[in-house]
């Protein structure tokens, strides 16, 4: 049934009438004949007032997963305005109908604003590692990460373009993946090397704990937080070591809040010591941050690995070592499934 969507348009129109969720939900999930009245309402909005709109369904969709306001950023993507064309990919964050990958492709190649084709290259990353770990096709991907290298290995690309193209490859587990996110880690820019620690994060590999090890002692705070959250995804269980001796002497909130959520992640005796430890700071934010950390650590120690091994001496076979658990593809997209549902339930 098509509904009269008029009610809701002139309170948009309304200059008036700020614009909260409350005023934007009548327009989740639209059919085609009601797309078509909201696109000719959202013509009679100033530029301004369609930004404000659009900026609110964008931190709707974040929060609340029941609205979809998928088919409008879709409508949007092609916009004249960057801005516009930016919040629709934001928007479009958390759709991975691989249909879309088309849409990004051809903005990355041929949007004339880097931020959008920035954008673009960065959303193609959610599509390199669903087909890492198949559950969509190689094939679906494949001009996609052709253009993404394309992207990063032309000096005349914008930094930023470079970068989300960089970031976006690193899920694609590739021969020579490894040698673009170190060739990145020694570049001489510091946007490039922030970059590098957010790709290691995202290969998940073993072998870039010793260099996320050493960006938790650079004297800048960002990068610091970036390796730490990188050491967090991979999960390797001997990072605990290299965060507990980072907390001793981290003297940024935001970064010591980030080692707490990394050592839930990784899990293990050592990280239960530490966690443990930071309660006895006696502080609030530190006690609140470390019960999540604590909950998604039993989580990972018990719910997945606890019976695997279970299931595993059911069968006469000799238990898995706790680290082991995160070579598993199966254990990346539980991984992932937990992410997301954290994400929601704490936005």
């Amino acid at each position: 049934m098509t509904r009269d969507l008029s009610p809701y348009i002139k309170i948009l129109q309304d200059p008036a009438q700020e614009i909260d969720y409350l005023q934007v939900t009548p327009f989740s999930d639209l059919n085609s004949d009601e797309l078509v009245q909201f696109r000719a309402g959202w013509e009679t909005l100033t530029p301004g007032r369609q930004l404000e709109v659009l900026r609110v369904m964008v931190q709707v969709t974040e929060d609340y997963f029941e609205y979809d306001f998928g088919k409008i950023f879709v409508g949007f993507l092609h916009e004249p305005d960057p801005q516009v064309r930016l919040l629709a990919i934001e928007g479009l964050a958390e759709d991975e109908r691989p249909q879309l990958i088309p849409e990004m492709c051809n903005l990355l190649e041929t949007d004339s604003d880097p931020e959008v084709r920035a954008a673009a290259a960065g959303s193609l990353g959610r599509f390199i590692y669903a087909a890492a770990i198949e559950l969509i096709s190689e094939r679906s991907v494949a001009a996609a990460k052709v253009l993404l290298r394309t992207c990063y290995t032309d000096p005349d690309e914008a930094l930023l373009v470079r970068r989300r193209a960089l970031e976006s490859l690193a899920a694609s587990y590739e021969d020579d993946i490894d040698t673009l996110i170190e060739s990145a880690y020694y570049a001489d820019d510091g946007d490039m090397y922030l970059s590098a620690l957010f790709a290691m994060g995202c290969n998940g590999d073993r072998r870039w704990v010793p260099y996320l090890a050493e960006g938790l002692s650079h004297e800048i705070a960002e990068l610091r937080l970036e390796a730490m959250r990188a050491l967090g995804e991979i999960g390797d269980r001997e990072s605990a070591m290299h965060i507990v001796q980072l907390l001793h002497r981290e003297t940024d909130s935001e970064v010591r809040l980030a080692a707490i959520v990394a050592l839930g992640r990784i899990g293990g005796d050592k990280a239960q010591e530490a966690l443990n430890w930071l309660l006895t700071w006696e502080d609030e934010e530190i006690d609140a941050a470390v019960a999540l950390a604590l909950e998604e650590h039993a989580l990972f120690d018990t719910s997945v690995i606890g019976i695997i091994d279970e299931i595993l001496a059911e069968e006469g076979k000799e238990a898995i070592y706790d680290d082991q658990i995160w070579d598993d593809p199966l254990d990346a997209e539980i991984r992932r499934l937990y992410d997301e549902r954290d994400d929601w339930a704490h936005s």
